[in-house]
């Protein structure tokens, strides 16, 4: 089988440099910031259920360590919580905060700056095909006003006759 090779914007992030731990997350997907958004909502409304709660029962912090996995892999449309966090529930507190927020202040800033890296590049035109995507001189011609006009005939007006001066006068007249 034949494979093909192309730039998908996925880049890689080992976990405490541990070579089995790999997230990837594909950077130049233009939903992941609206996706990003709605993690930090869906979590705050997971705050908001769980926060009053003072000593949480094993099925409540099972239940949070659930829903949270799936707001995060949905948010980077991928795998993320079982390279960062294994098996470990993602609300262990570590150093009196939970884990997944200790993980998301090592890897957003990260994740900030590689997004911010990408640049675009302009596509390069082959000489050969350029010619086709370069602008049409509009001329002096002045268009023809009575083709220009909102026509009363069902069929339309005949064009057929214009010389190319005076179609490309019309079109820019029209499109202006």
């Amino acid at each position: 089988m034949k494979s093909i090779n192309f730039s998908t914007g996925i880049r890689e992030y080992k976990i405490n440099e541990d070579e089995s731990r790999v997230i990837r997350i594909n950077l130049s997907d233009l939903n992941m910031g609206s996706r990003i958004e709605e993690m930090k909502e869906k979590i705050n409304a997971l705050d908001q259920k769980y926060g009053s709660i003072k000593k949480p029962t094993s099925k409540q912090l099972a239940e949070m360590d659930s829903s949270i996995r799936s707001i995060i892999d949905y948010a980077f449309g991928t795998d993320v919580c079982t390279p960062a966090f294994g098996e470990v529930n993602v609300m262990s507190p570590v150093e009196g905060t939970p884990l997944f927020r200790k993980f998301f202040e090592a890897f957003l800033p990260a994740l900030k700056a590689d997004v911010n890296a990408m640049k675009i590049k302009k596509p390069e035109i082959r000489p050969e095909v350029q010619k086709y995507l370069e602008k049409p001189q509009i001329s002096s011609v002045q268009p023809i006003a009575a083709l220009a006009q909102p026509c009363s005939q069902p069929a339309g007006i005949d064009i057929s006759s214009l010389t190319k001066e005076q179609k490309t006068a019309l079109l820019a007249q029209l499109i202006s």
